[in-house]
């Protein structure tokens, strides 16, 4: 098994709205980057029946 670092992992945040809370960034992890806001199902495969692994 492969040990992570917190160092392997970032946010960077690309843009933000004057005045509020929302936020355009960037997550990176090792296995690729993450554009934000994003919708990212968490569950068991058998939870997320609805989306297909490619989507």
């Amino acid at each position: 098994m492969v040990e992570l670092s917190a160092m392997s992992f970032s946010f960077q945040v690309i843009k933000e709205i004057p005045g509020g809370f929302g936020r355009a960034g960037v997550i990176s992890t090792p296995h690729g980057e993450i554009s934000t806001p994003a919708f990212i199902p968490v569950g068991t495969k058998a939870s997320v029946k609805s989306l297909a692994p490619d989507a």
